[in-house]
């Protein structure tokens, strides 16, 4: 090649390398055109059986998340991990994009998938900490992120909630705060409020704590919770020759201090008569067990007696209220009891009580 040609050669190849170069600097990704810049030159060497010793000054880092080109002017500006090929990212969005990237959305997997993606070196805690906007929003982060992954089985009605939707007794039983007033709403209504009643649901018989009542209930029924508890309340000791006592009459308020040894009380108030011991009838000279257990037999009795009448399709007289059966004949009866003696009528399909024999009426059928 004479003279002539190898300076041809020299400003093409300059040409060529100053292209290059002004590529690099640019801090452009086009793969097309640098192969548009490459491939005469590549040509050029093998043409001239030449090589090119070059020297490379690393002058762009790749953001690891947006793999952006960040000038080593502007690295100041930039996240630099401590990892041997000091890979970075642009600014903490990027680091906390790729964190939330690794994680899977879950930040309380934090330490073990933060790492960086290119050496998997772990990020420094200091550098996710600013990320986030600084330790302590941080870990406020990951207290509601824990709250939400923690959830429980109400023992009552079997769904599933978060912590801060349920209550967690002495016993270590929990519940939703829905079912657990609910079933302190019930017993207070009824007047169930001694720790036999307002106990865990869960049948372990530890009382329900005050404060959780009120916590759990609306006002109007923890008042209605501390009414109860005062009425309920009995003198002790020396003051045991009393009864606190409430008249049960409906409607009424009443509340006295009557001796223990009283066994019937008229209400000043609503004239109602009660025991003041049991609140249920009089009963004197019996004890209030004994009237409980008579009561609860013939109450038995009763409802026997009555499933007896309707198998027989008997039915009491309006006027006497003693069984009557219709073997034949028509609706119209004569009652021929003790109290009636063949003096009182009535109708059998409606029960009405008729002033004569046959009396023309509105039948009702009941």
């Amino acid at each position: 090649m004479d003279e002539q040609g190898l300076n041809q050669m020299e400003i093409e190849m300059q040409r060529t390398l100053d292209s290059l170069s002004k590529y690099i600097s640019s801090g452009k990704n086009n793969k097309e055109h640098l192969r548009n810049v490459l491939e005469p030159f590549s040509q050029l060497l093998k043409y001239t059986n030449l090589e090119v010793n070059v020297s490379v000054t690393i002058r762009y880092y790749a953001c690891q998340k947006c793999k952006k080109l960040i000038h080593v002017s502007e690295l100041g500006n930039a996240i630099r991990l401590p990892c041997a090929e000091s890979h970075v990212f642009c600014n903490n969005q990027c680091l906390k994009a790729l964190i939330e990237d690794m994680t899977l959305r879950n930040i309380l997997d934090w330490k073990e998938l933060s790492v960086c993606p290119s050496c998997f070196q772990k990020i420094p805690e200091n550098l996710i900490f600013a990320a986030y906007g600084g330790r302590e929003y941080f870990n406020k982060l990951l207290y509601e992120e824990r709250d939400k992954k923690l959830n429980f089985q109400c023992l009552i009605c079997l769904e599933n909630y978060q912590v801060k939707d349920g209550i967690t007794l002495e016993c270590d039983h929990r519940f939703c705060n829905t079912c657990l007033s609910a079933h302190l709403k019930a017993n207070i209504d009824e007047r169930k409020i001694d720790d036999k009643n307002l106990k865990c649901p869960n049948d372990c018989n530890m009382p329900i704590d005050v404060n959780i009542i009120k916590y759990l209930v609306d006002d109007a029924t923890f008042q209605k919770y501390l009414k109860f508890s005062i009425t309920g309340w009995q003198p002790t000791g020396e003051d045991a020759k009393e009864i606190y006592f409430q008249c049960p009459g409906a409607g009424c308020e009443n509340m006295i201090l009557l001796p223990s040894n009283l066994e019937e009380y008229k209400c000043e108030h609503c004239n109602h008569e009660s025991c003041p011991k049991c609140r249920d009838k009089p009963h004197k000279g019996n004890t209030c067990e004994a009237y409980a257990k008579w009561k609860a037999e013939n109450d038995q009795a009763d409802i026997k007696f009555n499933e007896l009448m309707n198998q027989n399709n008997w039915v009491n007289c309006p006027w006497c209220r003693q069984p009557i059966e219709r073997v034949t004949g028509c609706k119209f009866m004569v009652c021929n009891s003790v109290a009636c003696r063949g003096a009182k009528y009535f109708c059998f399909d409606c029960k009405k009580g008729l002033n004569a024999d046959h009396e023309a009426h509105i039948c009702l059928r009941t």
